[in-house]
């Protein structure tokens, strides 16, 4: 956050008013709620005469930091058809109830599906609106703000957030720990089947038959239609951010399997500059170790990966299941190490 007065579209921001206090703290938007509330933030998507198509990304995620019991919604404004007048009605979600765990004075990663927002044409989106807030003064900080698509899809395109343009000149990888100790992508101890434990999104895209967390571990069952899925966002989607994984010399994860079940690894890179999705590895997973329905710690080295592999520039760990479908994995522990 640069400005109180524009965002990184260029675009007006402002609180009308509306807020106590409003300001810019160590890059983060600092906001201070009146006692009476009705206080509220907005950040415009588009120009006049114009909308922004949010129908081209698949998520909102934002950086919070509130105390307990914190309530806040996040709105979003659309368009009429000719994109000239803002509509009557909105669509809201609350934060808390998107949020990894309860706010409690510490920063939250909070992803939010844009099928959350129903009602509202997100092909003719006007504003993002912070409101609802409670209890009442609040103080509250956000940060990051950003749109983005998931991480499998068919034809990888640039997601790149209109909220976090990239003003650095260089790539800057994800901060990882100096000492070659494990790296846990997700032990899915959180409550929530939709953060790793990274603090980034996963998830299945409604792909699998079954979707769930469960004790400690990731219960999958694929569809009979195959191309069934789950990914786990390493770095997020910030500009310019690869995941370095480079230190390590292979992933490792804990999985129970069916005998004869076909399950395929995929390691998701980022272009040279880091700014968008661009190629991937993939490698079954039955090359590794022998599937007979109980639980089987597989160690994928990096050294065994296809040509084209930069451990450099990670963006997402995927595992595919192929048909036949054979029942249900469990998966725990997916890990980077240095075997």
């Amino acid at each position: 956050m640069k400005s109180l007065k524009t965002n990184l579209l260029g675009l007006p921001s402002g609180d009308h008013g509306s807020m106590k206090s409003v300001a810019i703290d160590d890059g983060r938007l600092l906001l201070t709620t009146k006692a009476k509330g009705n206080s509220f933030w907005a950040t415009t998507l588009a120009a006049p005469n114009a909308c922004f198509d949010g129908s081209k990304h698949d998520y909102i995620r934002l950086r919070v930091t509130a105390p307990a019991q914190a309530r806040i919604s996040l709105e979003l404004q659309a368009k009429t058809k000719d994109c000239h007048t803002v509509t009557g009605s909105p669509a809201s979600v609350a934060l808390q109830q998107y949020s990894p765990s309860p706010f409690d004075g510490t920063e939250k990663i909070i992803t939010i599906p844009l099928s959350a927002f129903s009602g509202v044409s997100l092909t003719r989106l006007h504003a993002l609106v912070l409101t609802g807030f409670g209890p009442n003064p609040i103080t509250i900080l956000v940060d990051e703000i950003e749109f983005f698509k998931s991480a499998h899809c068919s034809n990888p395109t640039p997601s790149a957030s209109p909220y976090a343009t990239p003003t650095a000149s260089s790539a800057t990888p994800t901060a990882s720990p100096p000492a070659c100790s494990p790296v846990v992508v997700d032990d899915f101890s959180d409550n929530r089947a939709w953060t790793n434990s990274l603090g980034y999104l996963t998830n299945d895209d409604a792909s699998m038959d079954l979707f769930k967390q469960s004790a400690g571990t990731l219960q999958l069952v694929g569809s009979v239609d195959g191309d069934s899925y789950w990914y786990s966002l390493l770095g997020g989607n910030q500009p310019k951010t690869c995941f370095d994984a480079s230190r390590f010399s292979a992933l490792q994860l804990d999985v129970k399997a069916p005998a004869g079940t076909n399950l395929v690894l995929v390691l998701q890179m980022r272009n040279a500059k880091c700014t968008t999705w661009s190629t991937q590895v993939s490698v079954p997973l039955q090359a590794y170790t022998t599937f007979n329905d109980a639980f089987q710690t597989v160690v994928v080295p990096f050294s065994s990966l296809p040509a084209g592999f930069n451990a450099s520039r990670l963006h997402a760990v995927v595992l595919e299941v192929h048909s036949p479908v054979k029942g249900m994995i469990t998966l725990d522990n997916v890990r980077f190490v240095c075997a």
